[in-house]
């Protein structure tokens, strides 16, 4: 990702602004988020943003969303799409209006403000090549919720694995169960947001770097470097 183009410090879609050095901000853009949609921010605050598509997994949240509600958790689903799973959310939203917030259109601002104001940033796919959501999610402090596929696998460590370099929680079948499981357990890692495990959860994801300069460009240099050599080196005889 753009660091620049996706940074808390200077967005200015934000109410607030915030950085893994300075990170109150982070505080205004909950209630903000969470006032814009008439959620009641008692219960801790999962954002979705995406494409409303099996393939992304949004049918294992619309499964998976009642008794998440249930057990306390706020939802605020960004996406359009598949327009089965949009109604399913919309009755939903309809149901449960301080605890489920359902926007049918996209809006790049609104986007950054989910990012930034929810607690939990959920990821269900079914299959990721890459995926940018889960790390935008990290750089604005949200931890991803994320299914251990593809990228999502490989850019997000579960702190139930590695509690000292882990940055979020995975889950492994494509169904219902899992995905509620794993958004129970963050649920329960969580907590009221101020124990020091979930700060320095935050905090390890804020750290995080996925940009081109210090990533990807380095091993593609690298790559054709090694085609190169292997290309022009000396023939034998």
């Amino acid at each position: 990702v753009d660091l620049g183009l996706w940074d808390p410090a200077t967005d200015s879609s934000l109410p607030a602004r915030f950085s893994a050095h300075d990170p109150s901000g982070k505080a205004a853009c909950r209630a903000d988020l969470a006032e814009r949609h008439g959620l009641d921010a008692g219960g801790p605050i999962f954002g979705l943003v995406g494409r409303l598509d099996p393939q992304k997994g949004f049918d294992l949240l619309a499964g998976a969303a009642p008794e998440l509600v249930a057990r306390g958790a706020r939802l605020i689903v960004q996406a359009n799409g598949d327009p089965a799973i949009a109604g399913q959310l919309r009755a939903l939203a309809l149901a449960e209006p301080r605890r489920v917030a359902f926007i049918d259109r996209f809006d790049r601002a609104m986007a950054r403000r989910i990012y930034a104001g929810a607690d939990l940033f959920v990821m269900p796919s079914r299959f990721e090549p890459s995926g940018q959501g889960q790390m935008i999610a990290l750089r604005y402090g949200t931890p991803p919720v994320v299914r251990a596929t593809g990228g999502l696998l490989d850019s997000v460590v579960d702190v139930a694995d590695d509690q000292e370099n882990g940055v979020g929680f995975r889950f492994g079948l494509p169904d219902v169960a899992a995905l509620t499981a794993a958004c129970t357990r963050a649920m329960a890692y969580r907590g009221d947001g101020r124990s020091a495990a979930w700060t320095a959860l935050v905090r390890r994801g804020t750290a995080c770097d996925f940009s081109w300069e210090s990533g990807s460009a380095p091993a593609y240099l690298e790559a054709y470097a090694r085609a190169l050599a292997l290309r022009t080196g000396p023939v034998a005889g």
